[in-house]
């Protein structure tokens, strides 16, 4: 089989769509009788970096030119790895994966309007791939398509996550994601400040725009501590330095990290008001936002750590990738 995938970047760096693609890559390449291709935003003529433009001009006009490259054009299948990459591949021969859907009514911006119309182009595609049942019924809004063509399984997460000893006696609060509004750290940053617990830190790691903002929150206290960008062979030290790993993010595709806490042993807390994938959801410590200052100070948050553990080891890279070649074989 002549395989293409099309990413934006296979990189830890851009998020969870950078792992998701490192990840699919990863587990399809030990397929010896696959021919494997790539294409990312690393073939593009602009170098690459996070600037949004450069990248619609990657998946909206580059990427037509470069699916019709000899190498890829004559592929059995293609798989888009986000709505953005399928605009200009071939409906007939391409799976796209589709990690968010959003109420259509609420997008306003140019490039609100760009994920909607490559949603739209991504239910023309042969195969479609969703992280989560979730997101059957809003996708309905975009328009018509044959839900026969739906397959729904979780994302690969690396079997490089497992517990070790805590190696300090400081009671420590962490998580890691973007820093972006929708993340919510100012929400965690506010409730570690209000429950003022001894001996104690928090554990910010990630980048992004909202950083001196979030500093200001913070207004110096030197319990709290922004890490910054955490390299994918320290992620695991990351989590297990943890006693309590908190997500507050209003809305995620998937939630990858919490699964990756869980790997770690770690409990883990989410908001009440956080659109979760269900099955992850349920699986951690809920509580309001009032309320996650108590729940820390009080530490009373429990999980059931065994049954979490078990629940990380069916999203292995091996068999996520076997069920994306039972999809490929669809076509």
């Amino acid at each position: 089989m002549d395989l293409t995938l099309i990413t934006r970047l296979i990189d830890s760096r851009i998020g969870g769509i950078g792992t998701y693609s490192q990840h699919v890559f990863n587990g399809l390449k030990e397929y010896p009788d696959i021919n494997l291709k790539l294409i990312s935003q690393e073939d593009s003529i602009l170098s690459y970096d996070e600037n949004p433009l450069k990248y619609f001009f990657y998946s909206f006009f580059e990427l037509k030119w470069i699916l019709n490259k000899k190498e890829y054009k004559n592929s059995d299948v293609f798989h888009a790895l986000s709505p953005m990459e399928c605009i200009h591949s071939n409906k007939s021969k391409t799976v796209v994966t589709i990690h968010d859907v959003y109420d259509i009514d609420e997008y306003k911006s140019i490039p609100e309007k760009i994920m909607v119309k490559s949603i739209k182009e991504a239910i023309k595609c042969e195969r479609i791939v969703l992280n989560k049942w979730e997101l059957l019924e809003p996708l309905r809004k975009y328009g018509k398509f044959d839900e026969d063509k739906i397959t729904i399984f979780g994302p690969a997460i690396s079997g490089e996550f497992y517990p070790k000893p805590k190696d300090n006696g400081v009671f420590s609060v962490g998580t890691i994601a973007r820093l972006d509004s929708r993340k919510r750290n100012d929400v965690l940053i506010k409730s570690f400040l209000d429950a003022d617990i001894e001996n104690s830190q928090l554990l910010i790691a990630g980048k992004g725009p909202e950083l001196e903002n979030l500093k200001r929150v913070a207004k110096g206290d030197e319990r709290i501590k922004f890490l910054g960008f955490i390299p994918d062979n320290e992620v695991n030290d990351f989590y297990n330095s943890l006693d309590v790993f908190v997500f507050p993010s209003l809305f995620e595709g998937y939630g990858m990290p919490i699964v990756e806490a869980m790997a770690c042993e770690k409990p883990v807390i989410t908001l009440d008001d956080s659109e979760i994938t269900k099955d992850v959801k349920e699986r951690t410590y809920v509580c309001s936002k009032e309320d996650l200052a108590n729940v820390l100070r009080d530490r009373t948050y429990k999980c059931d750590i065994k049954s979490n553990v078990e629940f990380f080891k069916e999203h292995s890279i091996e068999k996520r990738a076997k069920q994306f070649i039972d999809v490929y074989n669809e076509i």
